[in-house]
């Protein structure tokens, strides 16, 4: 009966001990996996050059889109945007089922010579028919500075905030009717425009052909 609680004293002390080192060592760190890098510093031995980064692109490229790049004295990209809509009801007293159209149809090109001209050429497939489509945005802009800069062509006439707005970056997928009703649309004519005062104020000053095309499809 001595010899089992002597054991049993033996083992409690043991385990007492074993506790402290246990709590103060923690648990033992994990050596992180061989595909994992924290750099805090550039992964070039010290002392040595950083890399050269990648020598720019000239010809026919892929950058989001296909275009043709010539240093910085010429840029030119391809552009088409293509829009439709499937369209069916429930029921279907005529069973014709599901219809699709076509809303926007858009091909054309735009870029830059130096960095004083822009140029952009949009071409509409919307009213495509026995007459062909039309031509939307033929421009030239010449930006000699931020505040002042002279615009030609045809283009939109600058009126409306919402039909300023290219369909790619519009926040729904169409304009407000008001303002496909209210604002001018597109005319051949001849503008003033910048922002001046660190680009806080923009303004635009323009002589047109007409009042615009009207539309309501931009």
């Amino acid at each position: 009966m001595r010899a089992a609680f002597a054991i049993c004293g033996v083992v409690a002390v043991l385990l007492l001990s074993a506790a402290p080192a246990t709590a103060q060592s923690g648990p033992a760190a994990v050596p992180p996996a061989p595909w994992v890098r924290l750099w805090t510093t550039p992964p070039f031995p010290p002392g040595a050059p950083p890399p050269v980064a990648a020598a720019r692109k000239d010809g026919v490229v892929w950058d989001n889109r296909p275009g043709i790049r010539y240093g910085d004295w010429f840029q030119l990209d391809l552009r088409a945007l293509l829009e439709g809509g499937v369209k069916s009801t429930d029921p279907d007293p005529d069973g014709e089922g599901a219809s699709f159209e076509w809303g926007r149809r858009r091909l054309g090109v735009q870029g830059t010579v130096t960095k004083y001209v822009e140029f952009e050429v949009d071409y509409g497939l919307e009213d495509w028919g026995d007459e062909g489509g039309d031509w939307r945005d033929v421009f030239v802009n010449v930006r000699p500075t931020s505040f002042v800069q002279v615009q030609g062509g045809k283009f939109k006439i600058p009126f409306g905030y919402e039909r300023l707005t290219g369909p790619r970056d519009l926040d729904f997928v169409h304009r407000a009717r008001v303002s496909d009703a209210l604002t001018p649309g597109r005319s051949i004519g001849v503008m003033v425009h910048g922002r001046p005062f660190n680009r806080v104020l923009r303004y635009a000053l323009g002589i047109f052909e007409d009042g615009g095309d009207r539309q309501g499809v931009v």
